[in-house]
């Protein structure tokens, strides 16, 4: 059989892709995951058919109709050592594929990428990598960098764990919208180099490379093998004389370096496999839990309990390191001056003080009004990415070394009888955990959920208060309230509210779900998961996680403040008639006087104009909040600006609970409209989150004025 199969050959082929709009071939090692995938995608309906003159069978199946798959037989390569590998490379080369899907077995990774570094290097079409068996994986103590691995190729790479649905829905969203990724991988090949680019670089062989759709290299790389099926698709189509030269180059090689040539070029190719499996991939070998341990967790009282405890002491010390709450607050009781100085010298003090350096060095040398406010709000904007970096970084590593070590899941095993009272599972609490970081990738993570779940807790997450709405917090709070009790009594109650505002939310929605769909839809989710094996967190898991999040961070978050910074700045010295230096005369003071009215209500009609312009500069990013008063009032110290607000504590902790609950930043709308996949329900959202944030800042304001 060659690539040049007529009609008639593959008539039965033909017939099972008739009305297709989009066709990929899915490929991967034998038992990798690869037919359970199939089956899971095509709802187990597919046409099998043998290959013509032989008996290895092929499998087409559809879904949503006009979108096919061809499950191609399992192989280890691309050579012509096997049947099953020249079924395979026909049908590369006689179908018109759209895209190539390309599998990796989770739990045995490295024997997949010699393959996908064959075909990645062969073919020149659309390709997207698809990791089977994540859970069981991880549950092994195998780790898959799948966001490093899919810079290094080029490629999206997909986890998934088709049996339990985990990644398919997202799988299939990719196949519908279509694939248009090309990997630039290249191999090199060493000594054999110059042979292969002189063969590649031939027209004639170029011009057939890219009628097959085939790499030039890849080709050139085959001859210099000796892969007799490459010579006779070249011959068929009268390059014999490319063929006699190669065979030439060939020898000339072996008598070079005294290695067989198809030898040399497979080495060179498992070289990239290795590098790829050694940078990506880590083993940990799991061990058995303590018993004592598992019991702890599975208690109905010290299962909540040790799950509390292990949450508050990820973020005790992160928040420690980087802003010195709660420890400078417990630490000033005794010792105002080390209070002072743990704040000070924490990682976010030192990167605040080394903008304001910046700003007393840059700012003198601009003569011009604009220019020196520009220049001042565009570090202000810098300042803020950069003195959010440690603080993330070191929330995301920490979760890190929780997770990977299996303690995550106990935890979600120990709060599940609290969180299904309000339509989550255990499953949830990491999201909700990990949105104490940043919001962004916790609405990311609840991919791990099921699809009904996923949306009562996309609507939860937003509420909980992140790192950017602690760093609002930690300056109210440090400034409006005295003493260090009653400072750790409005922090804590700030985030009590966000926690039940999650947890009421998630079961509105449930609620919702139920009387909208029905029996069908549970409102308390049942928790059926494996406990994995306790191994020792890797190092290089914690670092990929991290530096992940941070280029997360910066591609989501950095842009928007830095663009906030700028915008809110233009209003404040742009007014009706021209460059103003007084706020009152800007932009700013119509717009944040127009929002500002929903704060008068709770007496802080002078500041209201700036709480509204704060408000709107929030939705941004929500440290913008407080920068926005810093820049409004004109002190570079956002402490003391806020402190020129004049507000009474219980002003302040109304203003908090407005903060944390409204409008959550762009950043997480956007991610919350991808992953819930309907912008009305995002529009929904930001309705109930703005009124749910204003009764609770009336309510709250009422409250503590009685005291």
């Amino acid at each position: 059989m060659s690539a040049s199969a007529t009609a008639r050959e593959l008539g039965w082929l033909q017939g099972s892709l008739s009305g297709c709009r989009r066709i990929y071939a899915l490929l991967g090692a034998p038992n990798t995951g690869k037919s359970t995938l199939f089956n899971v995608l095509t709802g187990g309906k597919a046409r099998v058919g043998n290959w013509p003159g032989v008996t290895v069978s092929v499998s087409v199946g559809r879904f949503d109709e006009d979108i096919c798959l061809v499950d191609a037989p399992g192989v280890y390569g691309l050579g012509s050592v096997s049947l099953e590998e020249r079924v395979t490379r026909d049908v590369l080369l006689s179908i018109p594929l759209d895209a190539v899907v390309l599998l990796v077995d989770a739990t045995m990774p490295e024997r997949s990428l010699y393959l996908i570094v064959s075909v990645l290097e062969a073919l020149e079409k659309p390709a997207l990598i698809v990791v089977a068996k994540a859970r069981l994986a991880h549950a092994l103590g195998i780790h898959i960098d799948h966001e490093g691995l899919s810079r290094a190729l080029g490629l999206p790479v997909i986890l998934t764990s088709a049996l339990e649905g985990v990644g398919v829905d997202e799988l299939r969203e990719v196949l519908r919208s279509g694939v248009k990724w090309r990997s630039k991988l290249r191999v090199d090949y060493g000594l054999a180099e110059e042979y292969i680019n002189r063969l590649a670089s031939d027209p004639s062989l170029a011009r057939v490379a890219g009628e097959l759709h085939l790499s030039a290299r890849w080709i050139a790389a085959q001859l210099i093998a000796g892969d007799d099926h490459v010579k006779s698709l070249l011959e068929s189509r009268g390059l014999t004389g490319i063929v006699e030269e190669a065979e030439r180059l060939s020898e000339e090689l072996r008598e070079r370096v005294g290695v067989e040539p198809s030898l040399l070029i497979a080495q060179s190719r498992v070289r990239v496999a290795e590098r790829l499996a050694s940078s990506y991939i880590v083993r940990k070998k799991p061990r058995s839990a303590p018993t004592w341990l598992d019991r702890v967790f599975r208690h109905p009282v010290g299962g909540p309990l040790a799950s509390i405890a292990l949450i508050f002491s990820v973020f005790l010390v992160a928040f420690s390191v980087n802003t010195g709450f709660p420890l400078n607050v417990i630490v000033a009781h005794w010792s105002p001056g080390l209070g002072e100085a743990l704040e000070n010298y924490s990682l976010s003090g030192l990167i605040g003080e080394g903008f304001e350096y910046l700003k007393a060095v840059i700012l003198p040398h601009l003569h011009r009004a604009w220019e020196a406010g520009l220049a001042s709000a565009v570090l202000d904007g810098v300042g803020i990415v950069a003195g959010f970096i440690p603080l993330v970084g070191t929330i995301v590593a920490l979760t890190a070394l929780v997770e990977d070590s299996g303690l995550f899941t106990r935890m979600a095993v120990g709060l599940h009888p609290i969180v299904s009272r309000f339509g989550l599972s255990g499953r949830s609490v990491y999201p909700l955990a990990l949105g104490t970081g940043c919001n962004v990738p916790a609405v990311l993570s609840t991919r791990i959920l099921d699809p009904v779940e996923k949306v009562r807790a996309v609507f939860a997450i937003p509420f909980i208060p992140c790192s950017a709405r602690f760093i609002v917090i930690s300056i109210f709070v440090s400034v409006f309230f005295k003493t260090p009790l009653s400072q750790t009594l409005a922090a804590t109650g700030i985030y009590l509210v966000g926690l039940l505002a999650a947890l009421i939310t998630a079961r509105i929605v449930a609620r919702y779900q139920a009387w909208r769909y029905g029996s069908s839809v549970e409102e308390e989710p049942q928790l059926v998961m494996e406990l994995p094996p306790l191994h020792p967190p890797s190092g290089k898991v914690v670092w990929w996680t991290t530096r992940n999040a941070l280029l997360e961070y910066l591609k989501k978050i950095g842009g928007p403040i830095l663009l906030g910074a700028i915008v809110i700045w233009s209003l404040l010295s742009i007014g009706p008639h021209g460059y103003t230096g007084d706020p009152t005369e800007s932009l700013a003071y119509y717009i944040g006087r127009a929002i500002g009215v929903i704060f008068e209500p709770i007496g802080a009609k002078g500041a209201s104009w700036i709480l509204g312009l704060a408000a709107l500069a929030g939705a941004v990013a929500k440290e913008i909040f407080a920068d926005t008063i810093a820049v409004t009032v004109g002190s570079p110290e956002p402490h003391k600006a806020v402190a020129m607000l004049g507000l009474t504590p219980a002003q302040a902790f109304a203003v908090l609970v407005f903060v944390t609950l409204y409008v959550p930043c762009i950043a997480t709308l956007v991610v919350m409209i991808n992953e819930l996949r309907e912008r009305k329900l995002a529009i929904v959202y930001l309705g109930y989150s703005t009124s749910l944030a204003v009764l609770l800042m009336y309510t709250s304001y009422a409250l503590l004025s009685l005291f």
